[in-house]
């Protein structure tokens, strides 16, 4: 699997590009041409309530369910499948603290990746400082 090993010089931007879009999700829900589905569920995620959400991005042949804490709101699991397939396809990760940008974003510290279906561990991505590069 991808994570599971250091990316060559000609996919380090492919993977760099992809980290950032991660860290950017959910705060994508407002670009152009992205379908937030109207219905939100109430499921328990890690022994906690959460509230679910599905979403579609342009152009991608991926989908989106997030997972927001019930009572802060904070991002607590996100999983991707192929459009159209269902949740046991594709990948998802647990973020788990918070580290705040010079902006004042919170992006969660801590993901920790899992393959869909048989919930296999990918690995653990923590970030454990923030610099910004101008």
């Amino acid at each position: 699997h991808p994570l599971l090993r250091r990316p060559s010089a000609e996919e380090a931007p492919r993977h760099r590009n992809l980290d950032v879009y991660v860290l950017g999700l959910p705060m994508k829900l407002r670009d152009a041409g992205t379908r937030v589905h109207p219905e939100v569920l109430v499921e328990e995620v890690r022994g906690r309530a959460a509230h679910g959400i599905d979403v579609s991005y342009p152009g991608g042949g991926h989908s989106w369910r997030f997972h927001f804490d019930a009572e802060t709101g904070a991002l607590v699991r996100a999983r991707f499948y192929t459009a159209g397939g269902s949740l046991d396809e594709g990948e998802w990760f647990d973020a788990e603290g918070e580290i705040e940008t010079a902006a004042g974003l919170r992006i969660p510290s801590r993901r920790t990746w899992y393959i869909s279906g048989e919930d296999t561990l990918i690995g653990t991505q923590e970030i454990l400082e923030l610099e910004r590069i101008d």
